[in-house]
């Protein structure tokens, strides 16, 4: 209790800061129940919505504080270019199996929960979509592999076994936030999530697991737009 404590005091402002966005921007998706017998509007289905601007403000404000001030002190790997170009295909093919392994399991269990897609109707409304999507990859990326697991690890100091712990706690929590699509979504999520983040530890920064996962999403659009198009 005493180290917390002191961690506390010594970087409040963080830890403050990251209880205003825990429970603005993190918490209200794991409230959301799945969507039984709902559509799912995949990237706001191609509209435009005031929480896709801020989340665009609270991305960009995120990577300018942690440009000038980062939550922890930042590695170097190696080559930028070379950890990049290395790690980008390996997060992506790593969540692509874990997306073709959850999509076979959930096929044969017959364990889709929802009632369908609702995808863009016209070239301009596709536009917006993937300005959607663009924005909610880089958003999570920052949210999900910066911010949370490292905030967390602040808390944790040298404790090897608690930066563990707290790996798995921001994880489990990028994971559960996928629960409006179902029970499969959540253990995808899982295994995408610690690809990316593992990613994201090894590069030393988010651009390989953020291209990863926004070529995943694209990928993914396709695949289910080819199976379940109106």
């Amino acid at each position: 209790m005493k180290h917390f404590t002191t961690v506390f005091r010594e970087n409040k402002s963080n830890f403050l800061e990251f209880a205003l966005i825990f429970a603005f921007f993190i918490l209200p998706p794991l409230i959301k129940g799945p969507s039984v017998g709902e559509k799912v509007s995949i990237a706001g289905g191609g509209k435009l919505s005031v929480s896709i601007f801020i989340q665009l403000i609270l991305t960009v404000l995120l990577l300018i504080q942690n440009k000038f001030k980062p939550i922890l002190p930042v590695e170097k790997k190696g080559s930028p270019l070379i950890l990049f170009l290395m790690w980008t295909p390996i997060c992506l093919g790593l969540c692509m199996i874990s997306q073709a392994a959850v999509t076979g399991i959930s096929m044969a269990m017959k364990m889709d929960a929802t009632g369908g897609y609702i995808f863009p109707a016209s070239t301009t409304e596709w536009a917006v979509y993937f300005f959607n999507l663009a924005i909610g990859v880089v958003y999570e990326e920052t949210i999900y592999r910066l911010f949370l697991p490292d905030t967390m690890i602040l808390l944790a100091g040298e404790k090897k076994s608690l930066r563990i712990v707290f790996e798995a706690i921001s994880i489990a929590i990028f994971a559960f936030s996928h629960r409006y699509l179902g029970a499969m979504a959540i253990v995808n999520a899982a295994l995408c999530g610690t690809a990316l983040r593992f990613g994201k530890i090894k590069s030393g920064r988010i651009y390989a697991p953020t291209i990863a996962h926004l070529l995943y999403n694209i990928f993914q659009t396709i695949i289910l737009y080819l199976l379940v198009k109106p």
